[in-house]
C-alpha cells in the first residue's frame, strides 16, 4: 500500500514538473500578445506573491512581477 501512495505522489510530481502553462504579459505593446510558457511549479510561486491574475481567460503577468528589481516585499 505504501509504495502504491509512493508512486502516485511521484507521479503527481512528475506531471507537475512537465506541464508548463502560458502566462502572458500585462499591457503588449501595439496589441501584441507577448507570452511566457512557464513550469507549473513556478506558476505556483507566481500565484501566491500576486504576480499573476486571471483576465479574459488568459492567466496575465503583472508588470511589477516581470521587473528584476532585487529584493522585493512579499504584497501579503
Amino acid at each position: 500500500m505504501r509504495a502504491a501512495i509512493g508512486l502516485a505522489a511521484f507521479v503527481c510530481l512528475a506531471t507537475g514538473a512537465a506541464r508548463r502553462h502560458k502566462v502572458y504579459e500585462e499591457g503588449g505593446d501595439f496589441g501584441v500578445l507577448v507570452f511566457e510558457r512557464v513550469p507549473e511549479v513556478r506558476l505556483v510561486e507566481f500565484a501566491t506573491y500576486g504576480g499573476v491574475y486571471s483576465h479574459d481567460g488568459r492567466m496575465v503577468r503583472h508588470a511589477w512581477a516581470v521587473a528584476d528589481e532585487g529584493k522585493q516585499k512579499c504584497p501579503t
